[in-house]
């Protein structure tokens, strides 16, 4: 399995945590673009169809405060072990490759 594969599932899950955070914190999606400094279309978008950029996730981590494993609703597999740092999110190689 590669690390792209989980692509997909990060990406709707990510959308779903900014959602879960909007909600949470008290925020519009409005006031959210705002402070975030992207377009509240933008927003709409990463909570309908996902996030596909990992530097993307990893700010919107910094952002709320929180770590890779609150992408994830409680209870929910994590589909594999991330390595996370300020200014990156990425995939442990070792975890993809053939044994």
């Amino acid at each position: 399995m590669q690390g792209s594969d989980f692509a997909i599932p990060l990406s709707r899950q990510a959308g779903d945590f900014l959602r879960r955070q909007l909600a949470e914190r008290g925020y519009t999606q409005e006031r959210f673009a705002d402070e975030f400094g992207v377009s509240e279309r933008q927003v709409r978008r990463w909570e309908s169809q996902g996030i596909n950029s990992l530097d993307t996730l990893s700010q919107l981590l910094i952002f709320f405060g929180c770590g890779i494993g609150d992408i994830f609703s409680p209870g929910e597999d994590i589909p594999g072990v991330f390595f996370a740092r300020p200014d990156v999110l990425r995939p442990c190689p070792r975890l993809f490759s053939a044994v």
